[in-house]
Formats: structure tokens, sequence, C-alpha cells
């Protein structure tokens, strides 16, 4: 008995320690990749459904000082991006706009795709940025080979899930509750 409970006891503690030394690991090569001149990277989503919301490939560049540039799909429109923190510009049917003017949007309450782009933009992070918040939003996180894997947290799937407003300047009770959270993310 006393031996199944030590084997269980180092069994999580090694478990504990492989996870936070993934978790090291891609905070490490994100600071790295943060440091450097510039990097460019295309990402990819899979999803299965399809239906007219499907993204699709997300390609950019960011610069050490943060400008990020971006050219991203969204089913058969494609969008152009400069962002810096809060603030950039974005390629909408009437020309070039601030992502403040974008995200008011006009379209008199209908749908906008600018004004969706616009405020999507605002909170826009970095891959590198983005690396390290969904490292701390994991558990069970694995390193294997060039691949780090794990699922999120109830509350990593929640931030994921909900529309936020510049800055996050929304009170949480305004935000929508999200029920029976699960979901995982794979990267290399």
């Amino acid at each position: 008995m006393k031996t199944q409970i030590l084997i269980g006891a180092v069994t999580l503690l090694a478990t504990s320690l492989l996870a936070a030394d993934a978790k090291d690991e891609i905070k490490a090569a994100a600071k790295k990749l943060a440091d450097s001149s510039g990097y460019a990277w295309k990402a990819t989503t899979e999803a299965g459904g399809g239906g007219r919301f499907r993204a699709g490939p997300v390609e950019g560049m960011a610069t050490k000082d943060g400008l990020v540039c971006l050219k991203m799909t969204f089913g058969e429109n494609t969008t152009e991006a400069f962002v810096k923190g809060e603030k950039g510009a974005i390629k909408t049917d009437e020309g070039w706009q601030s992502l403040a003017e974008a995200a008011e949007g006009g379209g008199g309450g209908q749908p906008n795709r600018g004004r969706f782009m616009g405020r999507m933009l605002q909170n826009y992070k970095a891959p590198a940025a983005q690396a390290v918040e969904l490292a701390e939003q994991a558990r069970d996180l694995k390193a294997e080979g060039d691949v780090c894997s794990g699922a999120l947290t109830e509350d990593g799937v929640k931030a994921l899930v909900t529309f936020r407003r510049a800055g996050g300047t929304a009170p949480k009770s305004a935000m929508p509750k999200a029920r029976s959270s699960s979901g995982s993310r794979t990267a290399s």
C-alpha cells in the first residue's frame, strides 16, 4: 500500500515537473523569438464542418519593436492590416482605415466585416505573446520533439472564446458565460 502511494506521488511530481519544464521551454523560446530582430509565420486552422466563417491561413511578420503586418483569409475574403498594440490600420472595402475607425464601422447596425476585423485586431497578439499566454492556460503540457501540446484549462478556453473590447474594458458580468468548456492546442 505504501509503495503504491509512493509510486503515485512520484508520478504526480514527475508529471508536474515535466509540465513545468515544457512551460518554461515555451516561454524561453517565445522570449527568444520576441527579442529577435523580427520573424515571419504562416498559421492555418483546422475546423470541422466548414461554414461561411471558416478561417483560412494567416500570414504575418513581426518586428522587434512590436509592429505586426498581417494578411488574413476568411472564406474568400483577404484582409491586410498593420498592428502595434491596440492601434493599427486595416484595408477595408472603403480603403485603409485606423482600427478605431473600422471598429466603429457604419453599416446601420448590420454585420460589417471591417468592423468585426477592426475589433478583433485591437486585441491581437503576435505569436510570441500568444505562445506565452497559451502555455499559462494549459495543463498537462507535453513537449515531444518539435511539438508542444496540452489541454487548455476551463478558464483558458473561456478566455479564447469570449469576445472582448479593446483593452478589456467590458466588465466580466457583461461577457457571455461559457459552459462545459474544453479545448486543446498543438503548436510546432
